[in-house]
């Protein structure tokens, strides 16, 4: 069973220490058994050295009698009386010490017995020396053979005793020896055990864990140098769930670098990556149907090379800004393998970290075709169409008023048809003009302070003979002092585009209102309102979009450029345009107009001063 690292570095940690601990409790009984053998020999030795006095004293004490017997002196008698006294005190002390430390008690008692008799005697002896009428005489005569017969059994026991003791005494000389050696014996097993254990630990803790883990690190240089991995290790620890965590994440980086490769090996840009020395060092396989060339050709050139001469400064230039910052697209012309110029949009990052430049070439040369098409038909329409369609509108007017001659109500009729088919075509031939001025950035406002009164009279002027075909009732609400700066002429563009859609979808005999004042951020907010179906809140944002219209009602028709038109004229000024969709009672299609930079400078001016 494959352990949990925690688990296994308590195994390392606690084997050492369960060893340890036997040791020095195995150590502890030895030198506890060692203390226990030396003091059982002191104690021997004490017993031996105190059964010699003994012995020595009992002796003293006879012969210091029979030196009383002779000299009949008091202080040889006080002298013997003072040894058999110490004699007492000796055999409590043996006997203390045969007691305590067990020693042979039961001979320790006969020898002490033996020498309390031995004394008995001998004070009797001293008694009838001193006294000599005390004893009778048959007690004399058993008292002198009764103490010879004590004496020599005291002197046996005695003897015996201090033999057994000087024994047991010489062989306990002999344990601290043997028990050094046991404890030499015990001290090298257990460094034995211990190099044992640390050399099996080591082996186990490389093999479940070392061994393993400079797998995982090999992995993590085969995967940087894209080299095959090592297989999974395995096991149910953490370094096993690491080395599968790696596999899966190599696994999905091995999958994600396969998509990459595939994204940008089949993309249709040309991506590439350059070096701060302007050296192409990868490039993809577009090249081959953008420019012309296989990638191993382009492969460290410069890919100043290839584009074209007059493009090349601002090229580098281009890049050293994207280096320093961040940079926007540039377009560039770039030549290919056969000569063919190619119209490419350039978007460059720098790495810091790859010092390297990461770019997308995007082909626009088809782009430029259509642009350079459309500017041409734009001209055409300009020139070609507009002028002659002004001079038949010119010509219908005069017909119109019988400048040639009368002409009946029924072919005026067809002249003001015709009238208003011309006028239609000149309002699509002006609104593809602003379109491509919108387009191209070409859209000029020119702001001035203006009341804002004579633009919405002029707007209402020129929608008024509409506003009679259908009996429609225009209401304008705008104070007469309302000043605001704005480019006039497209402001009335922008409410003559309002008010048409208006009266197109009016009913007969409507109410269109105009309105015009200043919000609560002192903004120019003017709204054209109708009683028409109103528009579908689906299309309340689409509605503003080129050739977009609402499909609501089929025989109302149009370009769809005139709302483009309005937000981009809008826009210009910096506001905002839209609609609120009223259903099924009309619907309020509404601008702003911010104060210009200048005005917002003045009005602060204004109003410090005020204060």
């Amino acid at each position: 069973m494959q352990m949990k690292l925690w688990q296994q570095g308590l195994v390392l940690v606690c084997a050492p220490i369960a060893v340890m601990l036997i040791f020095v409790v195995v150590l502890s009984l030895l030198l506890e058994q060692t203390q226990r053998q030396y003091d059982d020999a002191l104690v021997s030795n004490k017993i031996v050295a105190a059964s010699n006095h003994i012995g020595v004293q009992f002796y003293d004490a006879c012969g210091q009698m029979y030196a009383y017997k002779q000299t009949k002196a008091p202080e040889v008698l006080e002298r013997c009386q003072s040894i058999l006294n110490e004699l007492t005190e000796e055999l409590k002390v043996l006997r203390e010490l045969a007691v305590r430390h067990k020693h042979k008690p039961a001979e320790i008692g006969k020898i002490e017995t033996t020498a309390l008799r031995g004394i008995e005697l001998l004070r009797a002896w001293t008694q009838h020396i001193a006294q000599p009428k005390a004893l009778s005489f048959m007690s004399y005569g058993n008292l002198v053979p009764e103490l010879h017969a004590v004496s020599l059994q005291f002197a046996e026991e005695l003897s015996a005793f201090v033999r057994s003791e000087k024994k047991l005494y010489s062989n306990s000389q002999s344990l601290p020896v043997e028990s050094r050696i046991v404890i030499a014996s015990c001290i090298a097993f257990g460094v034995l055990c211990v190099m044992l254990l640390g050399s099996g630990l080591s082996l186990y803790f490389y093999r479940t864990t070392a061994a393993r883990l400079s797998i995982v690190m090999e992995n993590t240089l085969c995967l940087t140098e894209n080299r095959p991995l090592n297989p999974e290790v395995g096991g149910a620890d953490e370094i096993a769930e690491l080395d599968g965590v790696f596999h899966t994440m190599a696994d999905a980086l091995t999958e994600a670098a396969r998509k990459e490769s595939a994204i940008l090996e089949n993309a249709i840009d040309v991506i590439c990556s350059i070096s701060k020395d302007y050296i192409i060092s990868r490039i993809n396989q577009a090249t081959v149907s953008a420019w012309e060339f296989r990638s191993e050709e382009l492969i460290g050139t410069s890919c100043l090379s290839l584009i074209m001469a007059d493009d090349v400064e601002n090229f580098r230039k281009h890049l050293q800004t994207v280096r320093e910052s961040t940079g926007t697209n540039i377009e560039t012309r770039v030549t290919t393998a056969t000569g063919r110029i190619v119209y490419c949009v350039w978007t460059v990052r720098w790495s810091d970290y790859e010092q390297s430049f990461f770019a997308v070439a995007h082909d626009v040369t088809d782009q430029k075709h259509i642009e350079q098409l459309k500017q041409d038909f734009v001209a055409m329409i300009s020139h070609d169409l507009r002028t002659p369609m002004t001079a038949m509108l010119g010509l219908l007017d005069l017909l119109e008023r019988d400048t040639y001659g009368p002409i009946s109500d029924r072919g005026k009729v067809r002249i003001r048809n015709n009238q208003l088919g011309v006028n239609r075509l000149l309002s699509l031939i002006n609104g593809l003009l602003d379109l491509s001025k919108m387009d191209a950035g070409k859209l000029s406002i020119d702001r001035q302070q203006t009341r804002i009164s004579e633009i919405t009279d002029r707007a209402g002027e020129a929608v008024g003979y509409l506003l009679v075909q259908k009996g429609l009732t225009l209401n304008t609400r705008v104070s007469e002092s309302l000043e605001f700066s704005v480019d006039g002429n497209r402001i009335v563009q922008v409410l003559v585009n309002l008010l048409g859609n208006a009266i197109k979808y009016s009913p007969q005999n409507g109410i269109i209102e105009m309105r015009a004042d200043l919000n609560d951020t002192n903004e120019l907010h003017l709204q054209v309102s109708d009683q028409g179906p109103g528009i579908p809140a689906d299309q309340s944002l689409a509605i503003f979009d080129k050739y977009s219209q609402v499909r609501k009602q089929d025989s109302q028709t149009g370009t769809g450029l005139g709302l483009a038109i309005c937000k981009a004229i809008v826009d210009q000024h910096g506001g905002k345009i839209g609609v609120t969709v009223q259903l099924p009672t009309g619907s309020i299609f509404w601008f702003t107009i911010p104060l210009e930079q200048t005005d917002n400078i003045a009005n602060q001016l204004k109003q410090t001063m005020n204060n």
